[in-house]
Formats: structure tokens, sequence, C-alpha cells
């Protein structure tokens, strides 16, 4: 099943085999799967065109626009009614999708700008969640075991204690406290309370 997914729709796109094969699969080079989109959902693909009036000396077929990706090219697609920038931006000379490829160096960048941020503000979020489960508990939070883990309550990484629970969001500077006693709690400033869910544990 191919699809294009954004925060809340589905598009279904067409149900067809699975390649059989890693090496240079035909599917995702097929013209066919961009003409679905361009007849259906065209509002999906729009800032991929070209302006209109654009031709190619040569069309490929959907053999050469393969051939010519998987072995470090990159080419325009052209159906009948326009010309396209490839989607997923080609195929970098790893054989993986370009846009895969930028994401995850944003991904890295990031991580390597949070964990500056981090050894120069250690004890601020330290701080914040020793004060905030003081404040919720009535006793001071356990010895912390700090690590850099994604939460899949924030949707995205935190600094989280194992010992608690607790972790605190880089992003808006604000913790997120587990209770311990009491049913419910109340909030104060900056702090957060909630129960919370286990986190994933990074490295």
């Amino acid at each position: 099943m191919l699809g294009v997914f954004d925060d809340d729709i589905a598009y279904m796109v067409d149900v067809i085999p699975h390649p059989k094969t890693k090496v240079n699969p035909e599917l995702w080079t097929k013209k066919e799967i961009l003409e679905i989109l361009e007849k259906d959902f065209p509002f999906l693909i729009e800032n991929h065109a070209l302006p209109k009036g654009i031709k190619l000396t040569e069309t490929l077929d959907d053999k050469g626009i393969n051939s010519f990706t998987f072995n470090g090219g990159f080419t325009l697609v052209e159906t009948e009614k326009g010309l396209y920038m490839p989607p997923g931006g080609g195929v970098a000379s790893s054989g993986d999708s370009i846009k895969n490829v930028t994401d995850t160096d944003h991904v890295f960048n990031n991580a390597r700008l949070l964990q500056e941020w981090l050894s120069q503000n250690a004890l601020l979020f330290y701080n914040e969640m020793a004060t905030g489960f003081m404040n919720v508990n009535g006793f001071p939070i356990p010895t912390m075991d700090l690590h850099y883990d994604y939460s899949y309550n924030e949707h995205e990484f935190v600094i989280s204690d194992r010992n608690s629970g607790c972790y605190f969001i880089p992003e808006n500077g604000k913790a997120f406290i587990v209770e311990y006693a009491a049913s419910q709690a109340t909030g104060c400033g900056a702090v957060r309370y909630s129960v919370g869910r286990p986190l994933h544990r990074g490295e």
C-alpha cells in the first residue's frame, strides 16, 4: 500500500506488490505513482512542479528513470500534464532517499547543538526537576540518573531522570514531574504535573 500522510489525513494512492528485492526497486521510480497523485491529489505535489512550458529534450520510461537514479544520476519526471522534481529529492550515492538523508543530517545536527546547550545549562534542568518533585510529592527527588531519552508524551527528545520518571523539555524549558503521593496535583509556574508514561530508553 502506498500513501501520503500529513498531520490529519492519510491519502491512499495505490495497492501494489512490494518489491521482492531491495536492489534498485522499480516501484520507487514508477511514473504511474506520480501520475495518480497528479490526478487525484495535485496539491500534494504542486510544490515539486516546474513552471509550465518547460520540457525535457528526452523523456525516460520507468526503467530508464530507475537506471539513471540508482546509478547516481538525477532526473526530472515528465507527465502529460507537467514536469516535476522527484518528490523524494532523488537518491543519494548510498542508495537512500536524499530527503531521508537530509532529514537524518538535521536530526544529528540538532542533537549536537542540544548537547552543547546541555553542557552549559545542566544546573537549570536539574533544579527544575528537583524543585518540581519536592513541590508535588513533599519529599526530595531520589538520586538522579539523567539520560537523553525520547518521550512519547512530548514526541521529542527530553532530559529524563530514570529513577523518578521526571523529565525536562529543553525546547520550552519546562519540567514534567511524576506524582507519587497525591491522585491530583496543582501546577506552579513553569512546572507541569502528570503521572506520565514510560520513556523509550535511549543511550
